[in-house]
């Protein structure tokens, strides 16, 4: 957005502006989903690993026609089951599921899988 638009701004002393203030915008956090509410620590993170999103082919017919054609290509069969990352943060073990960040809890799977394989004693920090 040009700031000819903002005439605030070109007319504001010099210093700091909170242009979100000024305009009426704030950050938007997703809610957490009700379901989740107290087994959440918020949404998933990607500031430490990058979220996997593999899309379905069936969603893609255009360009899996083009690729079958003209490019090597391995296919592999996603079966169901709950996606999990787990990350070491400076000897903390986070869990996470697809879009969550997951709470400690002894009723969650995946915080039940972590402490089953020992995860946080067997990953390496950094």
């Amino acid at each position: 957005m040009p700031f000819d638009l903002l005439p605030e701004i070109r007319d504001a002393s010099s210093g700091d502006i909170d242009l979100g203030a000024l305009i009426g915008v704030s950050k938007w956090e997703p809610p957490i989903p009700a379901g989740l509410a107290g087994e959440v620590v918020g949404p998933f993170s990607s500031a430490f690993v990058r979220k996997t999103d593999s899309e379905r082919v069936q969603n893609l017919t255009d360009l899996y026609d083009q690729v079958r054609s003209s490019a090597e290509w391995m296919a592999t069969e996603k079966i169901d089951g709950t996606s999990a990352t787990f990350i070491l943060d400076g000897g903390r073990l986070r869990v996470c599921g697809r879009n969550w960040e997951c709470a400690e809890s002894d009723s969650n799977t995946m915080w039940d899988r972590a402490r089953g394989l020992s995860l946080a004693e067997r990953m390496v920090d950094g």
